[in-house]
């Protein structure tokens, strides 16, 4: 998690967001919201970019 405000969040891999997030791609890949892959815990739509630019985690899976 970002700890400065002059720190950009930074791309995180699906393992580490699913990880921060305490949830398995099993269980988000029905969801209508996802962990996007950053390091600020954002939430987006399923086929969807988090506010920092990331894609949602099922983007960089390939599943969409």
């Amino acid at each position: 998690m970002i700890t400065s405000n002059n720190m950009r969040p930074k791309r995180i891999s699906v393992t580490e967001a699913l990880d921060d997030w305490g949830c398995t791609l099993d269980e988000v890949v029905f969801s209508s919201t996802v962990p996007a892959c950053c390091d600020d815990l954002c939430e987006v739509e399923p086929d969807g970019y988090c506010e920092h630019g990331h894609p949602s985690v099922l983007l960089m899976s390939g599943l969409i």
